[in-house]
């Protein structure tokens, strides 16, 4: 909170400090955050604040009672959490779960968090994902495609080199493991993954491919009479395998 004997309007700006640190936020931005608020406050408070107190003979106001200022807490968090899900969705590249997670308000900072966002599109293989989250890796990001791609970084069983699983976020495909030789070959990986004219049909039938991006195996999500027990038992056969 920023007392407003702080708040300075100038050269069309407004600033204010935070722990030390200048901020500063256009008339513009501060009126898109308006309109971002108005019909929510008219529908929440159609009569606006009701404000009783006491004039006093000098003139001044007394406030005694001031009714609705709690019930905008939520319209306000509502507000950051469409911005905050706007502005991840205009990214078109590999964004860090782990950063995204810590950026969400409200949230708990931890990456599980994302897939209970709807706009996200990663509920859809929500179980499988907390799993995978849960095994990664921590020292190597956790990267997502938002509604497209997630790729979860997995330690070796026996310590060998990392393993990379690919989940598409979409129900009934496959989980794709990759094993990249390098840091290079982790790259021509994430930018193939990135391309949505990336064709998984392509990646199974050319040797060629496989070997430049580190894939190693797919595991199918799911067979005749299997669950996701029966899925996450061969996956974590197929890393304990090499």
């Amino acid at each position: 909170h920023v007392p407003w004997s702080e708040v300075r309007f100038e050269d069309g700006a407004i600033r204010f400090d935070i722990e030390g640190e200048a901020i500063t936020c256009t008339l513009e931005e501060a009126r898109a955050v308006l309109d971002d608020l108005r019909e929510d406050i008219a529908e929440l408070l159609p009569r606006g604040l009701e404000v009783r107190g006491v004039v006093h003979p000098d003139g001044t106001v007394e406030v005694t009672a001031l009714a609705g200022p709690e019930a905008l807490a939520g319209v306000f968090e509502a507000a950051a959490r469409r911005r905050f899900v706007r502005t991840a969705q205009e990214s078109r590249g590999w964004l860090d779960a782990e950063e995204l997670a810590a950026a969400m308000p409200g949230g708990s900072g931890a990456p599980s968090t994302l897939l209970s966002v709807p706009e996200f599109g990663l509920g859809a293989r929500r179980e499988a994902l907390r799993r995978l989250f849960r095994a990664r890796d921590p020292s190597e990001p956790l990267r997502v495609l938002l509604s497209r791609s997630v790729v979860v970084p997995l330690r070796d069983p026996r310590g060998g080199r990392r393993w990379y699983a690919w989940e598409v976020v979409e129900p009934d495909h496959a989980t794709y493991l990759f094993r990249p030789a390098d840091e290079a070959s982790r790259e021509r990986m994430l930018d193939w993954i990135a391309d949505p004219d990336s064709r998984r049909a392509e990646l199974l039938g050319d040797r060629d491919l496989q070997a430049t991006l580190g894939f190693a195996a797919r595991v199918l999500h799911k067979g005749a009479g299997e669950g996701l027990d029966d899925w996450w038992r061969r996956l974590r056969a197929r890393l304990e395998a090499g």
